[in-house]
């Protein structure tokens, strides 16, 4: 935590970064057997661990794991630095050591402040309908979603084709992605056409749930764009665009 900082946690999404510290509160799902590092000789397990946001895997020394007298499903608070994404998208965290009694009360009291306040707003402002996003975030999470769907012939979790959880909400509230079960998810038949046929997407649709079922409409400020438009505004448009060519030539080979 940075100093002056409020004390608050974070989702295990928010540690992709390398070296990025914080408090998470997480279960704890698995407990592995004690391993040695080669070089270091240090002896530690792997716990896998989740949250709402995220799994991952935290290292954490023997010594120390048998003195907090950690079992499976038990809820946890730590501080933790992150050791980032491995090649196959897994987030491992190393611990550093447990949260005080005094942080876990300070952290509650801010969330109680939190839920208080929204609350109160909730009272004041009337809720319209939700807009779902799609920028360039979206439209690249969108890209590898395809291309790993079409040579995977199969649903695909969210790590594969984004790093943050809330861009696969987003993709799915705005009816672009099917979830085939936990985690997992197909772009639908009208994003393939309009991929295949480089259509306009809206900056923002609208999810309607009636009688009848749900439909979409498009956010009466939305813009439009192709998605090789959308790429154009990200920081590495380069990669990006290289990116959407390999998609293309996927998806006029299906």
């Amino acid at each position: 935590m940075d100093k002056g900082s409020t004390l608050s946690v974070i989702n295990l999404s928010d540690l992709i970064d390398k070296d990025k510290q914080g408090i998470v509160c997480v279960t704890i799902a698995r407990i592995g057997e004690p391993r040695v590092g080669v070089v270091s000789k240090w002896k530690y397990r792997e716990l896998s661990i989740k949250d709402g946001s995220k799994e991952g895997v935290l290292q954490i020394g023997d010594d120390r794991f048998l003195a907090l007298k950690l079992k499976i499903n038990e809820l946890v608070l730590f501080h933790v630095r992150s050791r980032g994404l491995n090649g196959e998208g897994k987030l491992t965290i190393l611990f550093q050591r447990e949260a005080s009694s005094t942080e876990a009360a300070t952290i509650v009291s801010t969330l109680l402040q939190d839920i208080s306040s929204l609350r109160m707003a909730k009272r004041k402002i009337k809720q319209g309908p939700t807009v779902w996003p799609f920028h360039s975030r979206e439209a690249r999470s969108l890209l590898r979603l395809v291309k790993n769907y079409l040579k995977d012939k199969q649903p695909q979790h969210y790590h594969k084709f984004s790093v943050d959880q809330f861009v696969a909400q987003d993709l799915y509230g705005a009816g672009w992605i099917k979830r085939m079960d936990k985690g997992r998810y197909i772009p639908t038949d009208e994003v393939l056409s309009k991929i295949r046929q480089n259509e306009t997407f809206p900056s923002g649709r609208i999810r309607e749930i009636t009688e009848s079922g749900v439909s979409f409409q498009d956010s009466p400020n939305a813009t439009y764009k192709t998605i090789q438009e959308y790429l154009n505004s990200e920081t590495d448009a380069e990669t990006a665009l290289e990116e959407f060519k390999e998609t293309m030539q996927v998806i006029h080979q299906d």
